[in-house]
């Protein structure tokens, strides 16, 4: 028998301003832990300095405050570390202040570990298995391309880059505006970008649909979803456009398909939609009558194939189950009304905890035989130069 909990407000140790609240936990939700990084609040009106990773019942597991504001998404890594993105500008129109955007790197107790710091960084990031970090930059439009396009005014594209951890560096780049068509581009008035890209995801190589490294990305004003080859450097597959309007948070699931929030952002309603990349065609969708986020927002296949939906302009998680049944539904606001949440996901802790004592296991043998072939060598030593005195 399905249990449901309506409307508990859980008060999560944050100011009493914002109430966050389950509004429905049935049996068949996903027994996650969602992290949920509010974009507004009462410490600053581009993010809040807290974020809070919950259970099903809205209870904290755990909750990080930053001695700082400007706070917009965190995602939690395998080994139970955060990527943090703060005071990342939504329009690159916004990039000329003081204010630089950030990738944090935070551990559980909420230390910095590592931080970059690029004025053009926006929206996305990920983490390779080598442990660099992929983001997204904005970059100016060339000469060239512009004249292509029939334009002449300031204008915007991204780009891809991985930046080594060790030194901040870039070590690889990849700009998306020499890869389309700009001859099928149209260019509306008082346009400032070409592509908006606002969502990248690191694909292993070990993935159902290339076998190669790759990354994954959505465009908003273009509204197709590429999947970039990294061996290549070349799109595998791009798609969307006529179907998708002004699409979020893409990611390749293990069946071989391609799950996408789909925002509808001039149709004035949304939906999540699940798509075969082999045949372009729509295997399965969410929509519901009160389900509308013109911009932000995303979709995650959990592990039991049930879909965490962010309807990230109500601070809205709802997850459904494959039969379009409401399993779980959480709702995050605050004194003024909603609160926006970029796109929020759910985590097995369990597994994050067995990889984690992998790790260790692994790591402390190793430190131990380092330490002891050190101290064999400095007997050795001491037991040579005794020798050699007498």
């Amino acid at each position: 028998m399905q249990k449901y909990s309506i409307m508990i407000a859980i008060l999560l140790l944050i100011p009493t301003t914002a109430i966050a609240s389950v509004a429905i936990n049935t049996s068949n939700a996903f027994e996650g832990a969602a992290l949920i990084t509010p974009q507004s609040g009462s410490n600053s009106p581009e993010g809040t300095n807290e974020f809070y990773l919950i259970d099903n019942s809205g209870a904290p597991i755990n909750t990080w405050t930053l001695d700082l504001a400007g706070g917009q998404f965190a995602e939690l890594q395998p080994d139970k570390t955060i990527l943090y993105r703060l005071n990342a500008k939504a329009q690159p129109v916004d990039l000329f202040d003081d204010i630089p955007a950030s990738i944090m790197h935070l551990n559980w107790e909420g230390e910095t570990l590592w931080e970059y710091k690029n004025k053009f960084f926006h929206h996305d990031f990920d983490m390779t298995p080598e442990g660099n970090v992929l983001a997204i930059l904005w970059e100016p439009v060339s000469e060239t391309n512009k004249s292509t396009l029939g334009i002449s005014q300031e204008f915007w594209s991204d780009k891809i880059v991985e930046i080594d951890y060790d030194t901040q560096n870039i070590i690889w780049q990849w700009s998306l505006q020499d890869h389309l068509n700009l001859q099928k581009v149209n260019v509306t008035r008082g346009q400032k970008e070409l592509s908006h890209v606002n969502s990248l995801e690191y694909i292993p190589a070990s993935n159902s649909f290339n076998g190669a490294a790759s990354a994954i990305f959505s465009s908003r004003t273009l509204s197709d979803i590429f999947i970039l080859n990294l061996e290549t450097n070349e799109i595998d597959w791009q798609w969307g456009s006529g179907e998708l309007d002004g699409p979020h948070d893409p990611s390749l699931l293990d069946n071989g398909n391609v799950l996408i929030f789909d925002n509808g952002e001039s149709r004035g309603w949304s939906r999540a939609v699940e798509v075969d990349p082999n045949t372009n065609q729509i295997v399965w969708e969410y929509r519901a009558s009160d389900l509308a986020a013109d911009r932000i927002s995303g979709a995650q296949r959990l592990p039991n194939g049930n879909t965490l939906i962010t309807e990230g302009t109500e601070g809205r998680l709802v997850e459904v189950t494959e039969s379009k049944e409401i399993a779980w539904e959480y709702v995050y606001s605050g004194s003024n009304g909603r609160v926006d949440i970029f796109k929020a996901a759910k985590y097995n802790l369990q597994e994050q905890n067995e990889a984690v004592e992998k790790t260790s296991s692994i790591v402390l043998p190793m430190i131990f035989i380092l330490a002891a072939s050190a101290l064999s060598g400095i007997f050795a030593f001491l037991i040579t130069k005794k020798r050699t005195i007498h």
